[in-house]
């Protein structure tokens, strides 16, 4: 069987979701910023977009973004003070991972701004207050 690999917002439910890792079904994965740093029980962590300005691109724990880098569009999608938010999901799109994980509302609130602007067959799924 092959595993599901997910990029992890700090505001997932990681508890559910190292379970189901436990259980062989998916690899967990999350960007070395905000809350991802102290966490000691996230294993897989990665650098984030280097940004200007921006308190989590650091010498040693960011990359340079390739020329085609989805980052204008994510980041005209999210208010400047969520930049955090839009590098976690430029990282995501970068790794090529399959599902990006987050109940954060900064997310849930641009998710039509998001599908307006991702391209290269990204797709930004929600689950709605009624399916839960």
């Amino acid at each position: 069987m092959t595993k599901t690999s997910l990029t992890v917002d700090g505001n997932a439910n990681q508890r559910l979701l190292r379970q189901l890792e436990s259980q062989g079904f998916v690899e967990i994965h999350a960007l070395n910023i905000e809350s991802a740093i102290d966490n000691k029980k996230l294993k897989r962590k990665h650098m984030p977009l280097a940004v200007f300005d921006s308190p989590h691109s650091t010498i040693g724990n960011s990359v340079i973004a390739a020329d085609d880098t989805i980052w204008p569009d994510i980041s005209a999608a999210m208010t400047k003070d969520n930049h955090g938010d839009a590098m976690q999901l430029e990282g995501h799109i970068r790794s090529g991972r399959d599902i990006f994980v987050t109940d954060d509302k900064d997310f849930l609130e641009r998710r039509d701004a998001l599908k307006a602007k991702i391209r290269r067959n990204h797709k930004v799924n929600t689950r709605d207050s009624s399916d839960v």
